[in-house]
């Protein structure tokens, strides 16, 4: 669990040639549809991370978690004694791109989904990093913004 701890470089293309996977996240931390409500929102909180993949054991992303909704399933957790983080039926799928998608692409389909993030992921559906509007908002301004490191 390490990032890039450099601060921000400039890119080295425009925006207009950029694709998901050169200004994506590569570097994540994740949970199991498995893992409890309470793990996730611990994982969140000890990591400083604001958007959560919920990968299953075939490498793909089922859901893509913040504090707000890991607060929620933990909440139901109490409520209902549900011990796994997502029941699959009940999440709807994350947005996802393959890394070849141009940015604006990327850019339009979270915009008209509402979401601030997406899923990078291979032919096969693995995922292989996220793309969030931190993410198009430095490219925008021609950096690659600065990681911060998992503690």
């Amino acid at each position: 669990m390490t990032t890039n701890g450099s601060v921000a470089v400039r890119l080295p293309r425009s925006i207009e040639q950029l694709a998901a996977h050169e200004v994506m996240t590569s570097t994540f931390i994740s949970v199991s549809p498995e893992d409890s409500p309470f793990t996730a929102y611990d994982v969140i909180t000890k990591h400083h991370v604001h958007h959560l993949p919920v990968i299953a054991s075939d490498g793909r992303c089922v859901a893509i978690l913040d504090a707000v909704v890991a607060i929620a399933r933990a909440s139901e957790k109490l409520l209902h004694g549900h011990g796994k983080l997502l029941e699959l039926q009940d999440v709807e799928r994350p947005l996802c791109v393959l890394a070849r998608t141009p940015l604006k692409r990327v850019a339009a389909l979270m915009t008209t989904a509402g979401l601030d993030a997406c899923c990078v992921v291979d032919g096969h559906g693995r995922m292989l990093g996220l793309v969030t509007a931190r993410d198009v908002v430095a490219a925008v301004a021609g950096v690659r913004p600065r990681q911060f490191e998992m503690r």
